[in-house]
């Protein structure tokens, strides 16, 4: 029992050590963390059920401005577009600083 135990949780925190990485890896993709951030998350106030389009507005190599259209998730679904400002660390990955609606 105690072999079946150490397999699993070795089992277990490989997959979740290589699920990180891979999150990690995704979030050097502008459009990939304006997408899950903006459709995924408990406590996302400004939740999309998809997002229809997205356009960089302005960027540099630190900060980004992206506009984003989608139907909200609160019925009875309105179509509505957001300015989402994100920012890159020191590491490469983007971070949704701040989101305004229009």
């Amino acid at each position: 029992m105690k072999k079946f135990f150490a397999i699993f949780l070795s089992v277990l925190l490989i997959l979740s050590y290589l699920t990180y990485t891979v999150s990690l890896n995704k979030s050097k993709d502008i459009s990939y963390v304006v997408e899950h951030y903006m459709t995924s998350g408990i406590f996302t106030k400004h939740k999309l059920i998809n997002v229809d389009s997205m356009h960089i507005s302005y960027s540099d190599n630190n900060v980004s401005v992206v506009e984003v259209t989608g139907k909200e998730k609160r019925p009875p679904n309105p179509n509505i577009k957001y300015k989402v400002l994100l920012e890159k660390n020191k590491k490469g990955l983007w971070n949704v600083k701040k989101i305004y609606t229009q």
